[in-house]
């Protein structure tokens, strides 16, 4: 290999972000310097590293001796034998698949086969990097993601496997290859304190099945001890502690679970008590009291459950009780998870999500707690014990589900409704993300990219992008003025009634701010069957141009020629009736994205009701959904008095349903609010007060 093959990559001033800068590389070494503090004057390649084991530690009597007499290479070889040996007990099976090698091609992050990884061509994040002869582990492309990903190691992972499954030697051969590649190239810490928290994890639990091959050797044990310890040490002698957030939560896990599964280290002891220490109050302080993550994505909150559930396992390992508050904490956050599942067992897409199947993640989690209810879930109601709870109310952290009852398993109606602040990603209050019949019908766009050379970031992003009211085509603010007005959740008819005030700044002058812009909404969901809309934005008199969203996954949009601007969907399946009800405007359909996984982007239709006045806006929409493609509704009559809606409407089936909803005089703060009823369906007749 020529020094040429291996000059640096000159990456784009938009990618700097991933090199620690001229100070950062220095700290870095200086880092390394301290987690082993003989290694530049020593001679002996071993020497380092003996100094970071304890060898009063049981099993390493012998290497005991040889460092006595100083012995370096000796010790290292009965370091090595006893690592291959030991029989200590791990937060996991080293029997179980390090990776599902079959399943590879499916999955979301890394799909890099075992092949391509032979080949050292790397797909992270959909995207495809070769390399002809050498690796450049400070390759870059425009999409930042990739990289993280490739320092992650997952792909170490999968050669592992392929070894463990097979047993052949090359898989190892070019494991060896690619660490000892990764160790000259960059610093342990390289690039970012999340890398290095999931690499210690992956590190971890690949080292049982590696450390048993020839190419396994003292010397590469050296350079892996080495590195895993500088790795454990940068991130927990931070002098900012670790990060708040998801990040925090998975360096303190990689770090606990290097000291829990290296317990010969000296510091092993320190890392795994200052992590036991941290967790529980991490985990706590990156979750609301209802234990709703503080980024406001059922993706990224499947990520604090991951490292929770870790956490448990951790601590069983070490034959250690979990405090009580973080069990408690544990089954809040399980609470929420179970309440995003829709009844097909995928999740809604607010924030930065991807369409997680939740079936494996849900049976994970629960396995070593008592709940027959997410069990049930899971399990879609084959085992287990029937939930006593249907609709959910997470009201600090600003979601809500309306769903119809549990004996409809995967026909269920169901629906989450985001009336809290701006999380992860979108700009999204007040929107909706509906699924009935087995399948999702209004959907959130996903995320699609975190970097983007087209914009399309800012335009899944956007406020026109979700299932809220946008106006003049702008974004919400991130954090306004907001509330649950009020809320019904049992009946047959289930109210929730939200606002915010996130467009107020189209009313300022300059820095001076003007009069307020309140977005009312209610949600309202009748007999478990079927949900109307209603939308009230005012403020003083100006000209806007308003427009109420709708987004679904790829279908065609049609029109439905006896309702007025009406518009079905077409999936095999079920389907759903979108249809304005007395309300002014046009409407328009666009072709849209829609993003089920990182990476990944479908053209889907987006349909938007829109208006322009000068008055504010009032609009009420019918969501009907059903299965098959018959449409079930027979016939619609609506009339309006004032901001109130008196609909009837008849069905196919003979029922006939008449709701009335109405907005009170106050805006932004409920009073005077609502009241509806039901009445000649034989269900009777409620009003609300």
């Amino acid at each position: 290999m020529t020094t040429a093959n291996w000059r640096l990559h000159r990456f784009p001033m938009h990618a700097k972000r991933i090199h620690p800068p001229r100070f950062r590389r220095r700290l870095s070494g200086l880092l390394c310097l301290i987690a082993m503090p003989v290694m530049v004057a020593a001679s002996d390649p071993y020497q380092p590293v003996i100094e970071l084991i304890n060898w009063e530690y049981p099993g390493l009597e012998a290497g005991a001796a040889a460092v006595a007499e100083e012995r370096w290479e000796d010790a290292a070889a009965a370091l090595l034998r006893h690592f291959r040996t030991r029989g200590l007990a791990l937060p996991f099976s080293p029997d179980e698949p390090l990776r599902d090698l079959d399943a590879i091609p499916g999955e979301t992050h890394d799909t890099t086969t075992l092949e391509e990884v032979m080949r050292r061509r790397f797909t992270f994040e959909r995207e495809t990097v070769p390399f002809e002869e050498g690796i450049d582990w400070r390759r870059q492309i425009y999409d930042r993601e990739w990289a993280y990903m490739f320092h992650r190691h997952t792909h170490f992972l999968t050669l592992v496997e392929g070894f463990r499954r097979h047993g052949d030697e090359t898989f190892m051969e070019e494991f060896a290859w690619q660490l000892r590649e990764w160790h000259r190239q960059v610093p342990p810490d390289h690039p970012r304190t999340l890398e290095t928290g999931l690499r210690l994890r992956h590190w971890t639990v690949l080292f049982p099945s590696a450390v048993r091959s020839r190419h396994f050797d003292a010397a590469l044990l050296a350079i892996f001890l080495g590195d895993l310890h500088a790795m454990a040490e940068s991130l927990n002698n931070r002098e900012s502690g670790y990060r708040r957030g998801n990040w925090g939560t998975m360096e303190a896990t990689g770090v606990l679970f290097a000291g829990t599964v290296f317990p010969e280290f000296k510091r092993a002891e320190d890392w795994r008590r200052s992590t036991i220490d941290l967790l529980p109050d991490h985990f706590r302080r990156a979750t609301y009291g209802d234990a709703v993550y503080r980024g406001r994505s059922p993706h990224y909150h499947n990520v604090i459950l991951r490292q929770m559930h870790l956490f448990l396992r951790l601590l069983e390992v070490a034959g250690e009780t979990p405090p009580p508050e973080f069990l408690e904490h544990f089954h809040l956050a399980l609470d929420f998870a179970g309440a995003y599942t829709r009844p097909d067992l995928s999740i809604p897409q607010f924030g930065d999500s991807d369409n997680d199947p939740m079936r494996d993640r849900l049976l994970t989690w629960i396995e070593p707690l008592d709940r027959p209810d997410l069990l049930f879930v899971a399990t879609e109601g084959r085992r287990g014990t029937r939930p006593d709870w249907s609709d959910r109310l997470f009201a600090e952290g600003g979601f809500a589900v309306l769903r119809s009852d549990w004996d409809d398993g995967p026909d269920a109606r169901w629906l989450m409704f985001d009336f809290g602040p701006r999380g992860r990603g979108q700009f999204r209050i007040g929107s909706v993300d509906l699924a009935a019949y087995g399948r999702p019908l209004v959907v959130m766009p996903g995320r699609y990219r975190y970097h983007t050379e087209d914009g399309s970031r800012a335009l899944f992003v956007s406020t026109p992008f979700q299932n809220t009211v946008s106006i003049n085509g702008e974004n919400q603010q991130a954090n306004p003025p907001l509330g649950l007005a009020r809320q019904r959740m049992e009946g047959k008819l289930k109210v929730l009634h939200a606002w915010h005030q996130g467009y107020s700044h189209l009313t300022a002058d300059g820095d001076t701010p003007g009069p307020p812009v309140t977005h009312e909404r209610q949600v309202v969901m009748v007999r478990d069957a079927f949900w109307i809309v209603a939308d009230r934005v005012r403020t003083d008199p100006r000209r806007f141009a308003y427009a109420q969203n709708w987004r679904f996954q790829p279908n065609e949009l049609v029109p439905l020629p006896s309702l007025d601007r009406a518009f079905v969907t077409t999936y095999p399946e079920a389907n759903i009736l979108l249809a304005p009800l007395e309300s002014p405007g046009k409407a328009v359909v666009r072709e849209g994205w829609y993003s089920p996984k990182y990476g990944v982007r479908e053209q889907a239709p987006w349909l938007a009701y829109e208006h322009e006045s000068e008055t504010g806006y009032l609009f009420f929409t019918l969501l009907a959904p059903f299965p098959g493609d018959e449409v079930p509704l027979k016939q619609v009559a609506a009339g309006r008095d004032g901001d109130s809606l008196r609909v009837r409407l008849e069905w196919v089936d003979g029922r006939r349903d008449e709701v009335e909803i109405a907005f009170g005089a106050e805006t932004g703060t409920g009073a005077n609010g609502w009241e509806g009823w039901l009445n000649g369906n034989r269900i009777g007749r409620e009003s609300f007060e």
